[in-house]
């Protein structure tokens, strides 16, 4: 935390414009209705918990296969952080 205070700290005083998102990005997605433009959105900007999807698709009516498909089409990624899966935008 206090590396990326001192990061954030610099950043701010040569671009001005910047943000420190380095809490818990909570479950209250935009939704539109298109489930796997949502997720690839949300992805685009930052890893969203496995646990946070699965409710995402839950309130989209969609079913874990909407994922499997964006990662068998390589357009997204599982990884893991310190014992919690994330989902991330595969840029290609």
């Amino acid at each position: 935390e206090t590396f990326l205070t001192a990061a954030f700290q610099l950043f701010r005083e040569k671009i001005l414009d910047v943000e420190l998102l380095s809490g818990h990005e909570g479950d209250a997605f935009a939704f539109t209705g298109d489930a796997g433009r949502d997720i690839l959105s949300i992805t685009s900007v930052h890893p969203i918990r496995e646990e946070a999807l699965k409710n995402l698709l839950q309130k989209a009516g969609e079913k874990w296969t909407l994922v499997e498909k964006l990662i068998a089409s390589d357009q997204l990624k599982r990884t893991e952080y310190q014992g919690t899966t994330f989902y991330i935008r595969k840029f290609n």
